[in-house]
């Protein structure tokens, strides 16, 4: 239901032209008790405007809005707006909310204004809107998917678009060539209804791609051999045709009953061949006297000659590695490459994983494995020791039986060396808990998103302490990943966990703020106040967290809350802190309060 509202004229702050409607999710709609609101501006005031509208939280479809503004109170995942009068729609003034990873654009006869993209948003759909050139999205390094459908599209650069690209949709345009795209392989391409002439070094992926190009007909069609490979299993996408090549630099293959060109060799086993096996029958056979020795012999005589050289080639291998020099000195510890083979089971191939972006969150990467969004971490640094790397391929085996909701998914590792192990890991749209807190302040953060989040969390340690027999060791709010569908997410494989992470962070939801982040050593200052020669010199940081701690068991130092923080939240954060053991709460526990809490609450 739509909330008909009239606030007081406040100093506004956008620039709107009289009639002018903005979808806003920002102080002002808080101020009128909801999260998403219309903004006007004000007939009697002048530089002021009002709330005319509010929207219940669950409505993420909005229709004939002007411009778009600071929207980045918004919690769900998707945002569409729609225009029923093919108006214009003015951008200039978007901030785009962390939870949102999917933006539509549907009806508009033009978008103006357009400003950077936001590195969590992983779809844009620009539909039906009149669009003659792709709006400037080069620089969104997490956009996976491109609905540009329905548009006067009549051409498209080969750098137009950002390399993290895997499904583009580019119907019922006006297109006559496609291209390949700089440094993008895709995994579904959507070309129906353009009037297409040629198709150039198309390229996607392998295994099994989507592509459709209804109502094309062709005088050329050219791809890779990988793209080959992909669209050769696929059946015959419905009305497309393409005519014969007249010239082809590479080799002309049958598809769909058709002919293309592509190019590129066939992938052959480099290892040893099928067709090896047979040459090695067929020269084993020719030595046998005719009659004397049945095929079944032969045959065995080949295989045993194969597997004999299989295993002296694996064996090759390991000692080859083993007595690489520089492998070797990397390590310093032949029992390192010992354990790190009982990865072996999770090892992903290291050219299917390609490295993209730096994320949030320590050496968190944002990566692509087989077309999909990932996260990677490495889990080693060029200091960390031999004994610091044991420990961590052991985590990691740990946390290769881990399954929960609750826990971020590891997909897999990959390493060339053992120091350079990085953790293929599930992709979470919105970042790390404390760089999410940390941006917006405590007004544009509701309560009950907060309560459901710190619920997620502590599922995540009951499925650790009650199902798993885990201790994780390092909670806090930067080990834990937040998407727009899937909520909360706590993360493993912290093997770089620092001593501070005594630092409780149930607080750190209320003030926004790292527990005991202002807390000063004052002993500290008294030495330094008295040596000038210290006067520039920076606190001993392990020194002070463990006189912190000394503090926080003695009692005397406690986290400070703020007069909105709810009550239950201050009991729940002081007894955790507690000085006798008995008296904190299990994570079981706490997992049972909170649901009666939202319930009565929220």
């Amino acid at each position: 239901m739509v909330a008909m509202v009239l606030t007081a004229a406040t100093t506004c702050p956008y620039t709107l032209p009289a009639n002018a409607t903005l979808l806003a999710a920002d102080a002002m709609c808080l101020q009128a008790r909801a999260t998403v609101c219309v903004v006007t501006a004000s007939a009697t005031v002048g530089h002021a405007c009002n709330v005319t509208k509010t929207f219940p939280d669950a409505q993420t479809t909005f229709t004939d809005m002007t411009l778009l503004g600071d929207v980045r109170s918004y919690t769900a995942p998707t945002l569409t707006l729609q225009s029923a009068a093919a108006t214009t729609i003015d951008l200039s003034s978007m901030q785009l909310s962390p939870s949102i990873h999917t933006l539509s654009f549907q009806g508009y006869s033009s978008l103006r204004g357009w400003p950077a993209l936001p590195t969590t948003l992983t779809t844009l759909k620009v539909q039906n809107a009149g669009m003659t050139a792709p709006p400037s999205v080069t620089a969104a390094s997490s956009l996976a998917a491109l609905d540009l459908s329905s548009n006067k599209l009549t051409s498209l650069a080969s750098n137009a678009l950002p390399t993290s690209l895997t499904s583009l949709n580019l119907a019922s345009n006006q297109l006559t060539a496609f291209g390949a795209l700089d440094g993008i392989r895709l995994t579904s391409l959507n070309l129906d209804e353009n009037p297409l002439q040629s198709i150039e070094n198309l390229q996607m992926t392998s295994e099994a791609p989507a592509f459709s190009c209804a109502k094309c007909s062709l005088s050329s069609f050219s791809m890779d051999r990988t793209t080959y490979d992909g669209l050769s299993q696929l059946p015959a996408p419905a009305s497309f045709v393409f005519a014969s090549p007249t010239q082809c630099a590479g080799s002309i293959e049958d598809l769909w009953g058709m002919k293309a060109c592509v190019f590129g060799a066939k992938a052959l086993n480099s290892e040893f061949p099928l067709l090896h096996l047979f040459e090695l029958m067929r020269c084993v056979a020719s030595v046998i006297l005719a009659g004397c020795i049945g095929a079944a012999v032969v045959f065995a005589v080949a295989a045993f000659i194969y597997c004999r050289h299989y295993k002296h080639m694996r064996e090759a291998k390991r000692t080859a590695r083993e007595n690489d020099t520089a492998y070797v000195l990397q390590v310093k510890d032949l029992q390192t490459m010992r354990d790190i083979d009982l990865l072996g089971d999770f090892r992903l191939p290291l050219d299917q994983v390609v490295v993209l972006d730096r994320l949030s969150t320590g050496d968190l990467w944002k990566g692509l494995f087989e077309g999909h969004v990932v996260s990677i971490r490495y889990l080693f640094t060029s200091s960390s020791t031999t004994s610091e790397m044991q420990t961590g391929i052991q985590q990691v085996l740990a946390a290769t039986r881990l399954d929960s909701r609750y826990v971020l998914a590891l997909h897999g590792v990959s390493w060339t060396t053992p120091k350079d192990l990085m953790l293929v890991q599930e992709y979470m749209d919105m970042g790390d808990l404390e760089t999410y807190l940390r941006n917006l302040n405590t007004q544009q953060i509701l309560w009950k998103w907060k309560t459901k989040t710190l619920e997620q969390i502590v599922s995540a340690l009951a499925y650790l302490h009650n199902t798993a027999n885990f201790v994780h060791g390092h909670v806090c709010a930067a080990n834990v990943l937040l998407d727009g569908v899937k909520g909360a997410k706590l993360m493993m494989l912290d093997a770089q966990a620092p001593s501070s992470s005594f630092r409780y962070m149930a607080p750190e939801l209320d003030t926004h703020d790292v527990p005991y982040g202002h807390w000063h050593d004052d002993v500290n200052d008294e030495d330094e106040d008295d040596d000038e020669d210290k006067a520039t010199t920076t606190h001993d940081q392990a020194e002070e967290d463990k006189r912190l701690m000394q503090r926080i068991m003695d009692g005397d130092v406690a986290p400070v809350f703020t007069p909105a923080c709810p009550s239950w939240v201050q009991s729940l954060a002081t007894r955790c802190l507690s000085p006798n053991p008995l008296d904190r709460p299990s994570a079981v526990t706490i997992q049972h309060e909170l649901e009666t809490t939202r319930a009565s609450y929220y």
